[in-house]
This record gives C-alpha cells, structure tokens and sequence, in this order.
C-alpha cells in the first residue's frame, strides 16, 4: 500500500512541474509613481504579450519587499487588486507571492476571481493562508490555476479574500499563463456548421450542412449558461449584453462550439 502511495506521489508531483507556460510578465515594464516616495495610487500598462494591467492601492515592490525585481504591492483588501484582461483567452495562469512588510502581521489568502461582462465575479482559487506574523517573512510562495478554459477576452482580479481595511500587504511577481483561444473550442465536425453574424446583435444565424433541428446553449465567459434552446436556423439573442460567449451546438448527436461576440 505504501509502495502504491509513493508511487501515486511521485506522479502528482512529476505532473506539477511538469506544466508549462506559454507567457510571462517579469512586471519589468510596469507603470507605479516614479518619485522616490513611491507612492500608493492606481496604474496600468498593456503587457508586450498582450495583456492589460490594471492595480489599485498599488506600489512597486522592488525597493523593498522584491521578489525577482519589479513587483506589485498590494495593501488592503477592500481597495487593493490587480485586474487582469487576456485578449486571447486563458487556458491556465501561474503566479508568485509573499508577505510585505512586517506590520502586516494579519494572515493573508490571495484569491483569483473571474470577472463577468456585467462585473460580477466567481471565485477560481484561494492561495492557502501565509504571512500572520509580525515578523518580516521573505518567503516565496507560488500558486497556479488549470483548466480555466476561456475563450475570447478573459478578465481576472487578483486581491486578498474579503472587504476589510486592515493591512494584508503582499506582493505579486511572475505572472505566466497559457492562451486558450477558438482553436482551443471542442469541434467534433457538424459538417458545415456556421454561425453568423459574429458580431451580432439582436438576432444569431445558426446553419450546417443538414437541415436538422440543433440544441444551442449559450454560456457567458464565467461558464454560465445564459441561453438554452433548439432551432432549424435562427436565435434571438436580443437579451444578451454585450461581450464574449460561447455557443455549444449539438446537432445529430454531435457537438460543436463557438466563440461569439455580442455588440
């Protein structure tokens, strides 16, 4: 029985790091206050890979709690976070972390949350908890989330669990991730399936080779079921806000999606 448990370890483990990533942001091109006060405030810069950055209550890390150089410091967990949009979708997302600063002695939980088009957001991960002393602990921590499986533009916040305004300092450095764009989207061959206009508006077209009834479901990008219906050929979509869905077309017992745009 031990033998087995081991060797099942050494597999998980073996597994873990094995994963790799397609993109990294080192934060090396990260906009914070240029002063020598390095000052708390709100910043954004549009990553060379193609994500958009945006951090309140944010500071740079790098001259006192670094973890490879720049970073970003984030204070409380009210008004203190990091949002994210990834133009091409997001498959998997890894990142580094650890305490700042030794009067944040309040235990810390990073929580990475999915933000929808109508901003709402659901939870994909809570780091466990580290940093509840008073001592200065210059440990990095790693954290990493798979299978996020989002298509289209992909918006995520990183910030401390809760909505208090006690100091929880931490700081966020080495971000990777992998895209997971159309190609990525299940396609088991509906022989001539087609879904226009894309973008759309009020009404969606959805055709294939064979005139068959077709089960549509639609989901928005936090994998929520918005839509659920059959046709031969039209869809009305007019209840949709806009933004990025993806559309699951079952015809024949076979299954297909799509990424669809909403204006």
């Amino acid at each position: 029985m031990k033998k087995i448990y081991f060797y099942l370890l050494a597999l998980f483990t073996f597994q873990v790091h094995a994963q790799t990533y397609t993109h990294t942001e080192t934060f090396d091109n990260a906009v914070f206050d240029s002063s020598s006060n390095n000052s708390w405030g709100s910043y954004g810069f549009t990553s060379p890979n193609g994500p958009v950055f945006y951090y309140e209550m944010a500071r740079n890390a790098s001259p006192n709690y670094p973890i490879s150089g720049k970073g970003i410091h984030l204070r409380y967990s009210q008004a203190s976070f990091i949002e994210i949009t990834f133009p091409d979708g997001l498959k998997d997302i890894y990142f580094e972390y650890r305490k700042a600063s030794a009067e944040s002695y309040r235990e810390k939980n990073i929580e990475v949350l999915l933000v929808a088009n109508d901003n709402s957001t659901t939870s994909l991960g809570v780091t466990p908890t580290f940093g509840q002393t008073n001592t200065l602990d210059p440990t990095v921590h790693n954290f990493s989330i798979a299978d996020i499986n989002r298509a289209g533009s992909v918006k995520i916040k990183i910030k401390n669990i809760g909505s208090d305004t006690s100091l929880r300092d931490f700081v966020i450095d080495n971000l990777k991730w992998n895209e997971y764009n159309t190609a990525s989207v299940t396609d088991n061959q509906i022989a001539g399936l087609s879904i226009f206009p894309n973008p759309a508006t009020n009404v969606l077209n959805v055709t294939s080779d064979v005139a068959h009834t077709k089960f549509v479901e639609i989901y928005d990008v936090i994998g929520k079921q918005v839509l659920k219906t059959k046709t031969d050929r039209t869809i009305n979509i007019s209840n949709l806000k806009s933004g990025v869905y993806i559309v699951k077309v079952t015809q024949d017992g076979k299954t297909a999606s799509r990424k669809l745009i909403v204006k």
